[in-house]
């Protein structure tokens, strides 16, 4: 028996057919205890130190490496849901060998604002360019 698409758009199966962008139950648990746990004990939260230490002529970058290589795009997309306007010239998210923090919706929401700029990077340690990569916004 086939299901109606007026239950698939509406009805409580919607999220089956057509689920929001989301996170897995350990990315938002390693998030939450990175928000909740790690506290600076001058500037407090982690977004109030971001948003003390901000600088126009400066470059923010997440970066992890396994578990974390899942956390800082999800930790970056929290912070700077919108890179532009947020007081660092360049926002950048470089993580390694990581699982996939979320689904196809939530990398597709990541991509618009954030790019990762790895292999550009990559590529210039390589070639000894001691220069950070541009990412396009």
């Amino acid at each position: 028996m086939a299901i109606p698409s007026a239950i698939r758009a509406r009805g409580p199966l919607r999220w089956i057919f057509d689920p929001p962008p989301a996170v897995s139950a350990a990315t938002a648990l390693g998030v939450s205890n990175l928000l909740m746990q790690m506290t600076d004990p001058t500037h407090g939260t982690r977004q109030r130190f971001l948003t003390h230490a901000a600088n126009a002529n400066s470059t923010l970058i997440f970066c992890g490496h396994s578990p974390a290589g899942a956390l800082s795009p999800t930790l970056a997309m929290y912070h700077c849901p919108q890179p532009t306007g947020r007081g660092w010239q360049q926002v950048l998210v470089l993580p390694t060998a990581g699982a996939s923090p979320g689904n196809t919706k939530f990398a597709a929401l990541f991509a618009a604002p954030i790019r990762q700029s790895v292999p550009a990077l990559a590529a210039r340690m390589t070639t000894g360019t001691p220069s950070m990569p541009t990412p396009t916004m």
